[in-house]
């Protein structure tokens, strides 16, 4: 597991470019920027860990743990956390 607590980046998916900043800890919504990547769209999580350079999530609704990509996540600005995990970049 790597030991650093925070990931910066810019995610691309053609002309678009988000970039993002990811804390472990912080509370976010994973939202990948191509719109054909479905898997996981639009469910709340929190970052515990990094597995593989991939940030290992665990899912507000059911518990479950998975890997998502840092770009893919996105902070949870909607009020239902009280970190809002992601800061400007």
């Amino acid at each position: 597991m790597d030991s650093r607590r925070t990931f910066q980046g810019v995610s691309w998916f053609g002309k678009v470019q988000r970039p993002y900043e990811v804390v472990v800890g912080g509370a976010y919504v994973v939202q990948p920027l191509d719109p054909s990547r479905r898997e996981n769209r639009g469910r709340v999580c929190t970052v515990v860990g990094v597995e593989l350079g991939r940030a290992l999530v665990m899912f507000h609704d059911t518990d479950e743990r998975a890997l998502v990509d840092f770009e893919d996540l996105v902070g949870d600005t909607g009020g239902r956390s009280g970190d809002p995990g992601m800061r400007a970049a």
